[in-house]
């Protein structure tokens, strides 16, 4: 499937076509934002929603359902772990590491977590990769509740050796 393959404008999306629908104008939200950290926590916002709809999941959760469209192999899903542990919540002997838990908790901007221009372009460009391979993923399903989904995110899983 490709995205202009299907529009989203037909009455019966189903609640995978409408999480989509949604999940791309928070992404534009993110785009046009005027500060990079905002951009940030707009697109770690949208990992929470693209992973469960409307509905709050802690984040743990919520990245293996996300990384079951991203992820090929084990070796791939565990660095990806770790990546999305970075963005969010790792610690490092007892101190915050995590993007967004320096954010939110601690009033970091992204700018200072990551000094670099290349690497906070790299992370953008990593994140942007992210967001298309998701939803690239979800619109099959589109008309389509969100148990359907779950359980191809689930087989998808499955297939490279996750038990959840």
């Amino acid at each position: 499937y490709h995205p202009l393959s299907e529009p989203l404008t037909r009455s019966s999306l189903g609640s995978v076509g409408e999480i989509i629908k949604h999940a791309l104008k928070i992404y534009s939200r993110a785009m046009y934002s005027n500060s990079e950290t905002l951009k940030f926590i707009t697109v770690m916002a949208l990992f929470e929603y693209l992973g469960t709809g409307d509905k709050y999941t802690n984040f743990k959760k919520v990245r293996a359902k996300i990384q079951a469209h991203i992820a090929t192999d084990i070796e791939t899903y565990n660095n990806l772990s770790e990546q999305f542990q970075l963005f969010t919540s790792k610690k490092q002997e007892e101190t915050n590491i995590g993007y967004r838990t320096r954010i939110i908790h601690e009033g970091a901007l992204i700018e200072d977590l990551l000094p670099d221009k290349d690497s906070r372009v790299a992370l953008f460009r990593d994140l942007t990769s992210y967001i298309e391979d998701i939803i690239r993923g979800m619109y099959p399903f589109i008309g389509q509740d969100l148990p359907a989904l779950q359980e191809h995110r689930q087989n998808l899983l499955n297939n490279i050796g996750i038990q959840t």
